[in-house]
C-alpha cells in the first residue's frame, strides 16, 4: 500500500498511497541527508518498520501529514477510473469522451475506497499507547496539512537543502482532465455519498471526520 517513512537525524516522515508516498520518496532519492524506508515485512522482516523509526525513543517526532479522506478517495477513484478508460480505449486517450466517463458512472455504480489513516504500524502505537497514555515516554507523533508538506514544512524543521516535490502520479493527466469535465466539483458534491459505498461513507461520516476534527484540537496537531 506504498507506506513509506524517511528520516534524518530525530525526524521521521510518514506517507501513505495517495498521501506523500511518492513525494518522500523523492526527497529520499534527491537528497542523500534522507533515509528511506519501504514498509514490506515480507522483505526486510516484522520488526524493520520499529528498528527504522524508533517509536520508544523520546527523541524521534514523526511528522504525519493528513488530508480529508473524502478528497483522498476521490484521488483513488479518479486512478481507478482512468486505467479502466485506458484498457476499454486500448490506450488510445485521444478517442475516450465525455460520454464514456458518464457511461461508467451510470446511476449505480458504487466504489469502495481502499485507503484510510489507521493501517500502518505508527497510527497502531498511537492508538494503543500514546493517545491514551499521559505518560508516554517515547516519540512524538505530530500530524499536519498535507497541503503545507512542500511549503512550509522544510521551514519549519530548518532544513533549507531539502524540498519536498509536488509529486503527483498514478492516473494519465490528458485522461484525468476528461473525467473532471464531467465529474466537476458540482456533481461530486451531490454525488459523492452515493458513489462511494455506504459503508464507506459510514465510516468516513461517524469515525473519520469526528476523529480528526479531535486531533485537530489536540497536543498531536501541528499547524504550520
Amino acid at each position: 500500500m506504498s507506506t513509506r517513512y524517511i528520516k534524518r537525524d530525530n525526524v521521521r516522515i510518514l506517507g501513505l498511497a495517495k498521501n506523500a508516498s511518492q513525494a518522500l520518496k523523492q526527497v529520499a532519492l534527491q537528497n542523500k541527508n534522507w533515509e528511506l524506508h519501504n514498509e514490506n515485512p515480507a522483505k526486510y522482516g516484522k520488526n524493520a518498520v520499529e528498528e527504522f523509526v524508533n517509536h520508544h525513543d523520546e527523541d524521534v517526532v514523526v511528522y504525519f501529514p493528513i488530508r480529508d479522506e473524502i478528497d483522498r478517495a476521490k484521488s483513488e477513484l479518479l486512478e481507478y477510473i482512468s486505467k479502466h478508460l485506458l484498457i476499454r480505449s486500448d490506450d488510445d486517450v485521444n478517442s475516450i469522451t465525455e460520454q464514456d466517463v458518464e457511461l461508467f458512472l451510470h446511476k449505480d455504480f458504487t466504489y469502495h475506497s481502499r485507503f484510510e489513516y489507521f493501517k500502518n504500524p505508527t497510527m497502531k502505537i498511537f492508538l494503543e499507547k500514546i493517545l491514551p497514555n499521559d505518560d508516554w515516554n517515547g516519540c512524538k507523533l505530530k500530524f499536519f496539512d498535507l497541503k503545507k508538506m512542500t511549503s512550509h514544512l522544510p521551514q519549519y524543521l530548518g532544513y533549507s537543502d531539502t524540498k519536498v516535490p509536488f509529486y503527483n502520479v498514478g492516473h494519465n493527466a490528458d485522461v484525468k482532465r476528461i473525467i473532471l469535465k464531467y465529474l466537476t466539483d458540482n456533481m461530486w458534491s451531490k454525488r459523492k455519498f452515493t458513489i462511494l459505498t455506504k459503508e464507506w461513507s459510514s465510516y468516513y461520516i461517524y469515525i473519520s471526520q469526528p476523529f480528526w476534527k479531535g486531533i485537530k484540537k489536540s497536543k498531536h496537531w501541528l499547524e504550520l
